[in-house]
């Protein structure tokens, strides 16, 4: 499962799965660096990185935009 890191409260995660439902994950259990608008997906050995979502994501919201304003 992919989600995306929603924000953070106190030690806690609010991550939303694919289907944007929320879910609470300790932050000790994510990878360091992590940051709000990350994409991470969980393995069998706890959560990874998936940098190449997040660019997949923003590259299909610029277009939304630039069809929004005509371009």
């Amino acid at each position: 499962m992919t989600y995306c890191v929603d924000r953070f409260e106190g030690c806690l995660a609010i991550l939303l799965g694919e289907d944007r439902s929320p879910r609470e994950v300790e932050l000790s259990r994510l990878p360091g660096g992590v940051r709000e608008g990350d994409y991470i997906r969980e393995t069998p050995d706890g959560f990874v990185p998936a940098p190449e979502i997040r660019e997949t994501a923003e590259a299909r919201i610029a277009e939304k935009l630039r069809r929004l304003r005509g371009e």
